[in-house]
């Protein structure tokens, strides 16, 4: 598990491993822009930090408030925002993309992502 400080170690960003993948990486600039609007969404309405856990098929979105869970996933392959279905699960159907015009925030809320109507 990593969280958005240990992207860089002593002034120096930290290379991905898998940089050259095409998948979602921890440094792509999509993923930080959504992160850092979920962070600045959940500091103005409910407090608590987010951190990133890095999977082979999602990137889990963690919040840390007065317990920890599972604010969304995001599908390392597409981008597509998942809602979590589990800790270790999202659930079916996409709640938006970070690539698309509103970075994937047109379905957050500040207890993550919506629910399909």
């Amino acid at each position: 598990m990593s969280s958005l400080g240990s992207l860089v170690h002593d002034g120096v960003p930290v290379p991905d491993q898998q940089a050259n993948t095409g998948m979602v990486q921890a440094d792509t600039p999509a993923l930080l822009s959504w992160i850092e609007k979920c962070q600045k969404m959940l500091t103005e309405k409910r407090g608590g930090t987010l951190e990133i856990a890095m999977g082979s098929k999602n990137v889990k979105i963690i919040i840390n408030d007065s317990s920890r869970s599972v604010f969304a996933f995001i599908d390392r392959a597409t981008g597509d925002v998942l809602k979590p279905a589990t800790w270790n699960a999202p659930a079916k159907h996409a709640r938006g993309n970070i690539y698309d015009s509103s970075n994937g925030m047109s379905r957050m809320t500040e207890y993550g992502p919506a629910y399909l109507r």
